[in-house]
C-alpha cells in the first residue's frame, strides 16, 4: 500500500477499523515514521484550529500516529507527545477523549527511552491538565513494571512530591499520586498520605485510606508482583491495542439461546439489612454520580470540586443500567459481602434474583447479568474496584462496565474501553451452573 493511501486511511474514523492501513504502516515503518512525526507536529501547532474544524470528532490521525510511534519506540515522538500534553484543557479533552486517562500513560512510557525528566515536568506543573498529570504519574508505574525504572527510584521521587514538589491544593494529581504510591507498596510515604487526607488534598472516592492500608497489609513482594501482572506495559501490536475500541463496528454477537433450559434450584440468600453506601472510586471517564450527565473528570472530579460530592452518590448517572426492586433484593449488600469474601481469598458463588456474584481465592470478585452478558468487577487481586450501585427509595441501579463470556476454562471480559482480557483459574463450570439457574 502506498504511503499516501495509508495516511488517507488513518486520517479520520469512518466507523470501520483500518486494519489494512495500520498493518501496512507497520510494514513500511522507516518510510511512515517521518510522516507520523509530521502529523504530531501539525496537531500540536494547529490544535485549536483542528478542534474547531473537526465538528464530528472523526479526526484520528494523531491517535494512530501516537500508537504507531509508541509501538516503534520512536524517541523523536517524545517531545511532540509532551507538547500535546501541555495543550489547553478543553482542546486536549477534545483531541484525546478517553485516551487521556486510558493509554496516554503507556504511550509516554513507550517513547521516553527511560528519560523521565519531561514526564516529571508535566507532573510538577500546575498549569498542565490535572488528568494529564495523573497519566504522567501512571507512566512511571509502566516503567517500573517493565523493569526500566526501579521501584525505589520512583518511590523516592514520589516522596519528594509529598514533601513539597507538588502544590498543596486538591487536584487529580494528588489522587493519582496516592493511588500510584499504593501500587508500589507505600511504606515510606504512608505518613505523608495520611496527612494528605487530613488536609483534604485527596478524594477518598478515588482511593480510600482503607485501600492504602490494604496495600500495606500485604508483603512488598506481593504488591509489586501484582503491579507487574496488572500493568498492560508498553504499547505493542497496534491492531490488537485498538481494534476493540467502541467507536469501531464490532462483529455481531451470536443469537441468544431460544431453547428453554430445565428449571434448576436457586441458592437462597437471606435478605441483608440496610447498610450505608460506602465511598467508592469513580473512574475519570465515567458519568459523574451527581447526575449532571457530564464525565466525572469534567464535573465533580475537576479542580475545586468538593471531593466528597462524587463519593456520596448524590444522584443517578445517565448510563445503561439494570433496575431491581429494592423490596425483592439487596444487591448492594451482596456486592459488599462478595467483595469481602474476595479480600479474604474465599471462593464463593451466589445467585440473587437475576444476578450472579462470585469471588475467587485469588482475590477477585465479579457481579454478572447473564441476560445481557454484562459484568461488573468488584475486586481484583485483593483490591476493591470502583463500582456504582445507586440507591433510590424503591430501586437499585447498577452501572455495568464490561461484557463477559465463558469459553471452557477461560473467563473472557471485554471492557468498555474495548480491551479484552482472558482470565484463567476461575471456577468457570460452577459459574456456568449458577448462570443456568437464573438465565
Amino acid at each position: 500500500m502506498e504511503i499516501t493511501r495509508i495516511l488517507k486511511g488513518l486520517e479520520r474514523n469512518t466507523g470501520t477499523f483500518p486494519r489494512e492501513a495500520l498493518e501496512a504502516a507497520v510494514e513500511r515503518r522507516e518510510e511512515i515514521t517521518p510522516e507520523l512525526l509530521r502529523i504530531l507536529e501539525d496537531t500540536a501547532a494547529r490544535a485549536q484550529e483542528i478542534v474547531e474544524e473537526d465538528t464530528d470528532g472523526a479526526y484520528f490521525a494523531h491517535l494512530y500516529a501516537m500508537y504507531l510511534l509508541a509501538q516503534f519506540r520512536e524517541a523523536r515522538a517524545y517531545p511532540l507527545v509532551v507538547q500535546l500534553c501541555r495543550l489547553d484543557e478543553e482542546v486536549l479533552d477534545a483531541l484525546t477523549g478517553d485516551f487521556l486517562t486510558e493509554d496516554l500513560c503507556r504511550v509516554l512510557a513507550s517513547v521516553c527511552g527511560g528519560d523521565t525528566r519531561p514526564i516529571e515536568g508535566l507532573i510538577g506543573d500546575p498549569e498542565v491538565h490535572e488528568y494529564m498529570r495523573g497519566a504522567a504519574l501512571r507512566s512511571l508505574l509502566v516503567l517500573v513494571a517493565a523493569g526500566d525504572k526501579s521501584r525505589d527510584e520512583v518511590m523516592a521521587y514520589f516522596k519528594a512530591l509529598f514533601e513539597g514538589r507538588l502544590e498543596r491544593s486538591h487536584s487529580h494529581a494528588w489522587d493519582s499520586l496516592v493511588a500510584c504510591a499504593a501500587r508500589l507498596y507505600p511504606a515510606e510515604v504512608h505518613d505523608y498520605i495520611l496527612e494528605a487526607y487530613e488536609e483534604g488534598l485527596v478524594n477518598p472516592g478515588f482511593i480510600s485510606p482503607g485501600e492504602v492500608q490494604r496495600a500495606l497489609n500485604q508483603d512488598k513482594t506481593t504488591v509489586l508482583e501484582r503491579l507487574i501482572s496488572d500493568e498492560r506495559g508498553y504499547i505493542g501490536d497496534v491492531t490488537e491495542e485498538m481494534r476493540w475500541w467502541a467507536c469501531f463496528e464490532q462483529p455481531k454477537r451470536p443469537a441468544r439461546r431460544t431453547t428453554p433450559l430445565p428449571p434448576r434450584p436457586i441458592e437462597q440468600v437471606p435478605r441483608a439489612p440496610y447498610e450505608p453506601l460506602r465511598s467508592t472510586k469513580v473512574k475519570p471517564n465515567e458519568p459523574c454520580t451527581c447526575g449532571s450527565g457530564k464525565k466525572y473528570k469534567k464535573c465533580c472530579g475537576r479542580v475545586g470540586a468538593n471531593p466528597g460530592r462524587a463519593a456520596s452518590g448524590c444522584g443517578a448517572s445517565k448510563t445503561t443500567r439494570q433496575i431491581l426492586r429494592r423490596q425483592d433484593v439487596n444487591v448492594r449488600a451482596e456486592a459488599e459481602r462478595i467483595m469481602e469474601r474476595a479480600l479474604e481469598g474465599v471462593t464463593s458463588i451466589v445467585t440473587l434474583g437475576p444476578v450472579v456474584f462470585f469471588s475467587t481465592e485469588t482475590g477477585d470478585a465479579w457481579m454478572l447479568d447473564p441476560e445481557d452478558g454484562a459484568a461488573l468487577c468488584l475486586a481484583r487481586g485483593y483490591q476493591p474496584q470502583p463500582y456504582t450501585i445507586t440507591e433510590t427509595p424503591g430501586t437499585f441501579s447498577i452501572r455495568w462496565d464490561a461484557q463477559y463470556s465463558i469459553a471452557g476454562e477461560e473467563f473472557v471480559v471485554t471492557e468498555s474501553s474495548g480491551r479484552m482480557r482472558r482470565i484463567l483459574g476461575y471456577p468457570t463450570r460452577k459459574i456456568e451452573k449458577a448462570i443456568r439457574a437464573v438465565h
